[in-house]
């Protein structure tokens, strides 16, 4: 059976592809994986050191010969079967699902994984530098791809829409997620970066920044960037937002316009390019 190793936030999944009659369905999804995620996959020399690594999840792909298909009768919409949970860790889907289907898959996965360990999903953008990652928080056109666009060439950057913020031995990393991001020059990676600062965008005038004081003002903006899916995690990712509040403290409104030479002169002018 062949197998696809990935590592996201630090967690192991393995991708299992049974044999199928049916070939081209499963060398195009193998394919899909290996172009879009390959650099969370770990190298061949990996499967042979696997039996003494703790996999995290498991996602079996299978033959489906009968696609089901299910009807919302109001709606006229029309449903096929996705994936079904076969135990605590393990998943099977098909060969029939789509790439986006798949990063749904792996959204729950890495959710549950997550809810398990100190790790929270949030929509932000951010960038590489100094031996660390800023964030950027904000509403929709607040000006996070703007700030990754106007700093590309003096950092590193990391994320454009979504990044994944884990807690690891009393310090807090940031890692990429397996989301394909809005711009395709962002270089995904499965390394972790050490968290500095979040920012809170804001449009102004001015370019300056100041740095919050109000907890509850930042457990506000952070409900607001958090990926939720369903109650149950909601309540889960709530609690470890305040957990975080409570131990990391470098928290910063972010006050710019869109001009690129006045950013770059700020950001310049406090050493962090």
């Amino acid at each position: 059976m062949k197998s696809i190793f990935l590592s996201i936030a630090g967690f192991l999944i393995k991708l299992e592809f049974e044999d199928t009659e049916y070939l081209f369905n499963k060398n195009q999804i193998i394919f899909t994986i290996k172009k879009f995620l390959s650099n969370f996959i770990e190298l061949p020399n990996f499967k042979l050191r696997s039996n003494n690594i703790k996999i995290d999840y498991i996602i079996r792909f299978e033959e489906s010969l009968i696609v089901k298909t299910l009807k919302h009768i109001s709606s006229e919409e029309f449903f096929i079967n996705f994936y079904k949970k076969k135990s605590n860790n393990v998943i099977k889907t098909y060969y029939h699902i789509s790439f986006l289907h798949l990063q749904l898959l792996l959204k729950n996965v890495m959710q549950e994984l997550l809810n398990n360990s100190d790790g929270f999903f949030l929509h932000a953008s951010g960038f590489y530098v100094n031996d660390g990652v800023l964030l950027f928080l904000g509403k929709s056109g607040s000006g996070k791809s703007t700030i990754i666009k106007i700093l590309r060439d003096h950092t590193f950057p990391i994320a454009d829409d979504s990044v994944i913020i884990k807690r690891e031995k009393n310090n807090y990393f940031v890692y990429q997620t397996h989301f394909i991001e809005k711009e395709s020059w962002v270089i995904k990676k499965k390394d972790k970066y050490v968290l500095k600062s979040i920012f809170i965008l804001h449009k102004s005038k001015r370019c300056f920044f100041s740095k919050i004081k109000d907890r509850k003002e930042v457990f506000k903006k952070l409900l607001e960037s958090l990926l939720l899916s369903n109650k149950k995690n909601n309540k889960i990712q709530y609690k470890k937002i305040v957990d975080f509040i409570m131990d990391f403290e470098n928290f910063y409104h972010l006050y710019f316009n869109n001009s690129p030479n006045k950013l770059i002169e700020l950001f310049r002018k406090e050493k962090i390019i």
